[in-house]
């Protein structure tokens, strides 16, 4: 089988572009650059054809091979609208030629390129796809390649190495925590190379990033920006059928074999209980092991832990439908593993984060299993969210007044809002968590603001709860 060889070809055309680039004076005393083309490609065949060879003899290889040259689309990046702020500072022009140096590779060459994507994205997709995992070497001079998994070599620094999935994926973390400031993005506040080496060295993890923000008085959605952005891509996180970025998320990894196992034995658990006739005449355990497994390669499973144990997941895809021309987020499949409880509020509040991640305008929840519930399919609208409210969701029977009425029904999470906005200490500490909210606006009457909240509130839980099966 022949090496595929994944170039950096934006780095060798910048080199290349620059070293044939003159200065001139004239008669008249302006000065002015120029570059002539023939110049430029002979400047970027000999590097690229010297950094081959010297990354053939470090991998040991003398076989056939294939070259790659990936660059990145001058039109759009989807870090910046992560992060508005990354490479702002880099709107200037390219050296002399380079565009034209471009065209002349595309007609060429062999080109990797791919809307809103870098090279580095472009590089890190195509050595991370199973076809190519072994088969591929990878040639730059960015260290942030250390984020990657592979064979990579370093033409900048003359140094070779084969990165694991672990090592890559520390040196990530590494990443979102130290930041790039020549790019953009800051990382964590106070946090340097050698206190992000301690950090990780206590617990190589995401909570361990997140309490490092969190240290700093910022939040886990400030860390997971940060993440977004220093993340090259893997085939993981794109998808090669509607060509779109899937922003990276925690935790939405490849199941392992031990959460097969625990899903597996999950599910013969509910083979011996009756959930639906649906599922009990043609639900298939090991086709849905196989199908759970291919969308958690794709990305498209998010794996719940507490306190290191396996709660269960959340299957979701994002698109189109043939009912509306909007984007729509669709829970697919929600597993919650034996003993584990409260997953549907969880599984709701990850729903939202992919929706608003993907820019979708509806959410569909569909399928949730959990000890103490059947088969549930419903469906519910994005709604609007008061500032400081989470978004709520009650289970269980709606709560009726002395006329058999539905009543509002008051979180914790709303008593303790109530509490921080409106300084209300000595009205809402007498309401237990389950509190109706009548009680609460009798005591408050005339503040029209709160009236204003417990309405919004009612309204998102009337059609959360309104709408389930």
């Amino acid at each position: 089988m022949r090496l595929k060889l994944l170039i950096d070809a934006d780095m060798f055309a910048f080199i290349a572009c620059t070293t044939a680039t003159r200065e001139a004076e004239w008669e008249s005393g302006i000065s002015s650059y120029f570059a002539d083309f023939e110049e430029v490609k002979a400047h970027f065949t000999d590097g690229l054809h010297t950094a081959i060879d010297r990354a053939l003899g470090w991998h040991r290889y003398n076989g056939d091979y294939d070259i790659l040259l990936c660059l990145s689309d001058p039109e759009d990046n989807f870090r910046r609208r992560v992060l508005p702020t990354y490479k702002a500072h880099r709107k200037g022009q390219k050296p002399l030629c380079y565009w034209k140096l471009c065209d002349w590779m595309k007609k060429e060459g062999d080109v990797y390129i791919r809307p809103s994507l870098e090279a580095d994205d472009c590089i890190g997709i195509l050595a991370t796809m199973e076809k190519n995992r072994d088969n591929c070497l990878i040639i730059s001079g960015d260290k942030d390649m250390k984020t990657l998994p592979g064979r990579q070599y370093d033409f900048l620094r003359d140094t070779y190495a084969e990165l694991s999935t672990e090592d890559a994926d520390r040196n990530f973390l590494m990443q979102t925590l130290t930041g790039d400031p020549t790019d953009g993005y800051s990382g964590c506040p106070k946090v340097g190379a050698v206190s992000a080496a301690r950090i990780l060295d206590e617990d190589c993890s995401w909570t361990a990033v997140v309490r490092a923000f969190e240290k700093q008085h910022l939040t886990a959605e400030d860390a997971l920006t940060q993440a977004r952005v220093a993340r090259i891509l893997r085939a993981e996180d794109y998808d090669f059928t509607r060509r779109e970025v899937r922003l990276w998320t925690p935790y939405a990894k490849p199941l392992t074999v031990a959460e097969r196992r625990v899903l597996q034995q999950t599910l013969q658990q509910w083979r011996h209980k009756k959930v639906s006739w649906l599922m009990d005449t043609f639900g298939d355990i090991d086709h849905t092991l196989v199908c759970l497994g291919n969308m958690s390669e794709r990305g498209q499973v998010i794996k719940f832990y507490k306190d290191g144990i396996f709660q269960g997941i959340l299957a979701f895809d994002v698109g189109h439908v043939w009912w509306t021309p909007h984007r729509v987020c669709t829970e697919l499949f929600v597993l919650a593993t034996e003993g584990a409880y409260g997953f549907q509020r969880e599984a709701a509040q990850q729903l939202d984060l992919i929706a608003q991640d993907y820019g979708a305008k509806l959410i569909v929840a569909g399928n949730m299993f959990q000890k103490n519930n059947a088969l549930i399919g419903n469906g519910y609208k994005k709604t609007r969210i008061p500032s400081g409210v989470r978004h709520l969701r009650k289970g269980g029977t709606r709560m009726k007044d002395n006329n058999e009425r539905d009543i509002p029904y008051v979180s914790k999470e709303l008593c303790e809002y109530l509490r921080e906005r409106f300084s209300l200490q000595n009205i809402v500490r007498d309401f237990d968590d389950k509190a109706p909210a009548d009680r609460i606006i009798g005591s408050i009457a005339g503040v029209n603001n709160i009236i204003e909240t417990l309405e919004e509130i009612q309204l998102m839980q009337e059609e959360r709860d309104g709408l389930r099966g």
